[in-house]
């Protein structure tokens, strides 16, 4: 018998009549059920909702939206940068102060934490709160963006096949009838659902629906005939094909980008969300910032938040510059200071610096807003003093002729005062927590500038009452520059203030320091191709490109700020609030205990004696004062390390982070953020 290969049962069974009716029949019945799954359930093959923005009609007063957002978590509702947190020594610091409880118990983190994870542990089987139901989350609507009774808009979730499935069967009512008694869902036209008092809602009613692969969750059942028309329409007249959300949102962001995005209409919010600067603030950077900008002139404001250990924040918004003061049309509508402009000024600074600002604008304006927050008193005083010389008739005419002198845009920057004593060089000083700082200011008009250093050299005892300790010195920096110091034990901190031209680059600097500024003129005459050129100018420092890498287009207020490298500050600056809590404490306790005191010793140096002689009354008015002396020292010993820990305490949030930035650019009619940074952990 002839043997059959392989090959040739392989092609009688392919030709077989058996097989040819077996796969018409699997196919018909694949086909049927296909088709019976569509009309009772939905397309298991429908393509994925490209856009949720496409779904919100534009008018809508707020959109956030998350991509990713399970990716974030390693253990909903746990994010996995807590991990790195928990093992770091900022968290050990903060947990020590016992901040991160108090922070906890205010903003009920832990109650929050309780209910999310009963909301993860009550999902069925097989579901998984990262993977099925949180692959992108929206939140969009009018009002506040609250959950609660008032809440007016819509949740949207991304869903897995799964969830898809499972919302599907709620259109049985064997389905909806098994469903826990707390969780009663009312099928109704359109594969809308109705669940009353919604928990999550404040408990008001909550409306359900499924729109391709994307879970909507509305406060009305309108919403979401919107969301379904918007649907229909292919995003036509959405938040997505609006300019407003997609000129400061989708334009920055590549592909597979996953931010917080965020879309606010500030002019109907700002109510709730307060202004900034606050029209109440009196201090120096409150006025001059409210000579600049207030969110009052924001009318909607649009951006995003890229998180993880570097991040990133932009915000932009269109203006609204008919309440707009005159200053603040001004800088607004002036040019900002460009990049070349502020790496120049950066070139100068060195690199252990903490801290670099720039500000664009007429420097003569931003002394004049500074000027502003002064006493009046001393206002009137300056006013008098200036203009008791021939040369300017008051402050403001002074401010006017530094305008002319200086070209538009500032530049200052921060050092710890943790240079060497030089008993030599150092001048009297009271030792005042103060960081050693420069002011960058170009030339632009040298008859001004001749006329501004003339007026200061001629009269600069006017100022000060000249008691004979002070005095005004040149003095040799760097490379053949000269500067011009200014020493008075009435100048905090340092006890000078230093004045010099780098002719070469035309620029003056004035410092509180003669060691910084000769850093300051040693750094700025570096070549930048120098082996250890890194290590000396800030302009060549990682985290400060990074920063500046942001604004190549400029920008009107820049800032720079390294925690690491203020550490130094921060402990001088803790020492002198400890010092001063504990003298305020101790003036209270000499008032209360001064007249027990007093009593105490009159009867033990002077009897019962009812009348005391004048130099009686002043020996025991020594001998009380110094009784309280010794209980103040005594005290000191104790209290004022517990003070420094505490005002120490403060400033370790801020050391979470390796550095900071922000840029602040107005263009035309829009205004723009961009807040840099990356975490220490």
């Amino acid at each position: 018998m002839k043997d059959i290969t392989f090959t040739e049962r392989l092609r009688d069974v392919l030709a077989s009549r058996r097989l040819h009716w077996t796969l018409m029949i699997v196919t018909s019945i694949l086909v049927v059920f296909y088709f019976l799954f569509v009309t009772f359930f939905f397309d298991p093959f429908e393509k994925r909702l490209d856009d949720m923005a496409a779904i919100v009609p534009r008018e809508v007063e707020y959109f956030f939206r998350w991509k990713g957002a399970g990716e974030s978590f390693d253990e909903f509702p746990v994010p996995k940068l807590w991990g790195d947190f928990e093992s770091s020594q900022i968290h050990d610091r903060l947990d020590k102060t016992g901040a991160l409880d108090e922070w906890g118990r205010e903003m009920g983190v832990a109650q929050v934490v309780t209910n999310l994870r009963k909301v993860s542990a009550s999902l069925p089987m097989g579901l998984n709160f990262e993977k099925d139901i949180l692959q992108e989350v929206a939140l969009s609507g009018r009002g506040l963006p609250n959950l609660n009774a008032n809440f007016d808009g819509m949740v949207m979730l991304r869903v897995s096949f799964k969830v898809k499935a499972g919302v599907a069967m709620l259109g049985l009512d064997t389905v909806r009838e098994k469903l826990p008694q707390s969780l009663q869902i009312q099928s109704l036209d359109n594969d809308v659902y109705r669940l009353p008092q919604f928990s999550a809602f404040g408990y008001q009613d909550a409306y359900l629906k499924r729109i391709q692969d994307v879970l909507v969750l509305a406060s009305r059942p309108e919403w979401l005939e919107t969301a379904h028309s918007l649907q229909l329409q292919s995003g036509q007249d959405s938040l997505a094909e609006a300019s407003i959300f997609r000129d400061q949102v989708e334009a920055y962001l590549a592909p597979g980008d996953q931010p917080i995005e965020v879309f606010l209409r500030w002019e109907k919010m700002r109510d709730t969300l307060g202004r900034w600067p606050s029209p109440a603030g009196t201090g120096l950077v409150n006025r001059i910032g409210r000579s600049m900008f207030d969110t009052d002139l924001l009318r909607y404001a649009a951006g995003y938040l890229h998180g993880g250990d570097a991040f990133e924040l932009r915000l932009g918004g269109a203006t609204d510059l008919s309440t707009a003061t005159p200053s603040q049309r001004s800088f607004l509508q002036s040019p900002p200071m460009s990049s070349s402009r502020m790496r120049k000024y950066a070139g100068m600074v060195p690199a252990d610096s903490f801290l670099f600002t720039c500000l664009g604008g007429d420097p003569g304006k931003i002394l004049l807003e500074a000027s502003s927050v002064l006493d009046a008193d001393f206002r009137t005083l300056l006013n008098e003093t200036i203009g008791g010389t021939s040369q300017y008739q008051g402050l403001m005419h002074l401010l006017e002729d530094i305008g002319r002198a200086a070209a538009p845009g500032v530049a200052i920057a921060f050092h710890a005062d943790n240079y060497p004593a030089d008993a030599q060089r150092d001048v009297e000083h009271d030792n005042a927590p103060m960081p050693l700082y420069a002011v960058f200011i170009k030339i632009k008009d040298r008859g001004a500038y001749d006329r501004v250093m003339e007026f200061f050299q001629q009269h600069w005892k006017r100022f000060t009452g000249g008691d004979g300790r002070d005095r005004l010195t040149a003095v040799d920096l760097h490379g053949g520059t000269r500067g011009i110091s200014f020493a008075s034990p009435l100048i905090p901190g340092t006890g000078e203030v230093m004045v010099a031209e780098i002719k070469a680059l035309d620029t003056l600097v004035v410092s509180n320091s003669f060691k910084y500024a000769h850093r300051i003129v040693e750094s700025a005459f570096v070549d930048a191709r120098e082996r250890d050129a890194k290590l000396k100018k800030l302009s060549l420092d990682d985290t400060f490109q990074s920063a500046l890498s942001s604004h190549k287009n400029g920008s009107s207020v820049f800032f720079w700020f390294d925690p690491q490298k203020a550490e130094h500050w921060f402990q001088q600056s803790a020492k002198g609030v400890a010092q001063e809590a504990f003298r305020r404490e101790m003036s209270q306790v000499w008032a209360r205990d001064r007249p027990a005191e007093t009593s105490r010793q009159r009867e033990k140096l002077f009897g019962n004696r009812e009348n005391l002689s004048s130099s009686e009354e002043s020996s025991l008015i020594q001998v009380v004062d110094e009784a309280l002396a010794n209980k103040y020292r005594q005290e000191e010993s104790q209290r004022v390390p517990a003070l420094l820990d505490e005002a120490l305490a403060d400033f370790v949030p801020i050391q979470a982070l390796e550095w900071l930035s922000l840029g602040f650019r107005p263009h035309r009619r829009e205004v723009s953020i961009v807040v840099n940074g990356e975490l220490s952990f």
